[in-house]
């Protein structure tokens, strides 16, 4: 309509618009689509306009509120009219009301249609706004955010290959024992289901404690506490409990019955980013991170749920868990043979009950075959063993000297 308006203008003023005697005037103004043809459509698109824009704010639009308010504020000029006419009368007065209330409502419909497009640009600035903390939560589950806190990053934006930090932290390392035959029974579905059901339950227990997971290896976990090493014992005695519970079930359900052996090491590392520059995760370097592994194999020798380090040991309260040195273990990577300690805290009580009870014994025991003194040293455990027949250690030193009374001194036993 505009172009055909626009293109009457260039003959205009023409014959018909000049003769007035020829051509008297007929009321509908220029051009070829005249205005009275325009109400009816112009109606009918308001009334359309506002129905549906009505209709999406009740379905929670925040912008067409603003929409329908502006389509409908026009159709106030009908009744604000018939009031004019009912009081003056058709007069003067009368459409001075009129126009100036077409006037005010046509501009407050302008103003409406301009509230409707900044809440409409604020609408998709908060979607923006939203998308942007889902992508950082996503991040999150790939990049810990512990991770960039103890790298002084405030954003996975800010983090580049080769940063790194000097830090003294527990490291824990925890694996499933004989996983393998286990998984060999299922089918990969059924492997992944099992394993993402068994870390979803120990994870939140690693964050409870203050630690987070630095790694995942297939049925083994890597995690990091960086506030104390008595976070690290006491997340290792929950997962060893819950553990527990887990095979109490699993009984019932016809599920797989598993066991875990867990290391724990404190100590100096690195912790940075290795990668490239298209392909980077962050990692912890360190012999203690090499040691807290080397103690989970450990665990599977001595038949033990937690073995913790010297350095471990020598870092946490002593009177909040159940502890007793077990062996001196010379360890690939390490000059000097380290000291190990099992942590008990997690066994079944009667099992905790009786090594607490033949501890003083244990721990004389133990200080004889070190002295070399054999002979005592094995009428100690078998005193324990005759007590506490699951006492697995204790078997362990029972054959030792044994072995070394009949064979003599075997340094590597």
């Amino acid at each position: 309509m505009f172009i055909l308006n626009l293109y009457s203008s260039l003959f205009w003023p023409s014959v018909p618009y000049l003769d007035l005697n020829l051509y008297p005037p007929d009321m509908d103004g220029p051009g070829l689509v005249k205005p009275k043809y325009l109400f009816t459509p112009f109606i009918i698109l308001l009334l359309t306009s506002a129905v549906v824009s009505f209709h999406l704010w009740k379905k929670g639009s925040k912008y067409a509120k603003y929409l329908c308010i502006s389509f409908a504020l026009p159709f106030l000029s009908a009744p604000i009219s018939g009031i004019a006419y009912l009081f003056y009368d058709f007069n003067w007065i009368t459409w001075l009301i009129i126009n100036s209330a077409v006037g005010i409502l046509f501009l407050g419909m302008f103003i409406t249609f301009g509230f409707a497009v900044a809440q409409q640009l604020n609408d998709m600035k908060l979607l923006a706004f939203q998308q942007q903390v889902k992508l950082t939560e996503a991040y999150q589950r790939f990049v810990p955010s512990e991770l960039l806190k103890n790298l002084g990053k405030n954003s996975i934006l800010d983090v580049s290959l080769g940063d790194q930090v000097n830090v003294k932290m527990s490291i824990l390392f925890s694996d499933i024992r004989s996983f393998t035959s286990i998984s060999e029974k299922m089918t990969p579905r059924e492997n992944f289901s099992f394993l993402n059901s068994y870390l979803n339950q120990m994870s939140p227990i690693i964050r409870e404690n203050k630690g987070y997971i630095d790694k995942f290896m297939g049925d083994g976990v890597m995690a990091l506490f960086k506030n104390s090493a008595n976070d690290a014992v006491k997340a290792a005695i929950e997962m060893q409990k819950y553990l527990i519970q887990y095979n109490a079930s699993s009984f019932k359900n016809k599920t797989h019955k598993i066991n875990i052996g867990i290391g724990i090491n404190t100590g100096q590392m690195m912790l940075g980013t290795l990668g490239e520059t298209n392909r980077m995760e962050g990692s912890v370097i360190s012999d203690a991170v090499n040691l807290a592994s080397r103690l989970e194999g450990l665990t599977k020798n001595y038949k033990a749920g937690i073995i913790i380090s010297e350095e471990t040991y020598k870092n946490i309260n002593k009177d909040l868990f159940a502890i007793r040195f077990i062996d001196l273990v010379a360890v690939k990577g390490k000059n000097k043979a380290i000291k190990i300690f099992e942590v008990f805290d997690a066994d079944l009580e009667k099992l905790k009950q009786l090594k607490i009870e033949t501890l003083n014994d244990f721990k004389k025991a133990i200080k004889g075959y070190f002295e070399h003194n054999f002979e005592h040293s094995l009428k100690l455990f078998s005193r324990i063993n005759k007590i506490n027949r699951d006492d697995k250690v204790t078997e362990i030193y029972i054959n030792r000297c044994k072995k070394i009374i009949k064979k003599g001194w075997i340094p590597d036993l």
